[in-house]
């Protein structure tokens, strides 16, 4: 993603959720949609998520209940 396209939507998400006002209100007196809006906001909690993944190793063993489990890859 574009590094400045980026900056402006993380000032966007911070500006409407320090506004106190819905989505909606925040959405239209911006003159952008809703649509719009949710779009970015999906996208880069899917990007959060994948650096998450990436950096997050799978368990070798899990206890559950008292009970050991091994993972074999």
């Amino acid at each position: 993603m574009d590094e400045s396209k980026r900056q402006l939507w993380e000032e966007r998400f911070e500006e409407q959720s320090n506004s106190e006002m819905t989505i909606d209100a925040w959405c239209s007196q911006k003159q952008i949609s809703k649509h719009t809006f949710y779009y970015w906001k999906q996208r880069f909690r899917k990007e959060k998520m994948e650096s998450i993944e990436k950096n997050t190793t799978t368990p070798l063993f899990v206890v559950t209940w008292g009970r050991f489990y091994c993972h074999i890859s």
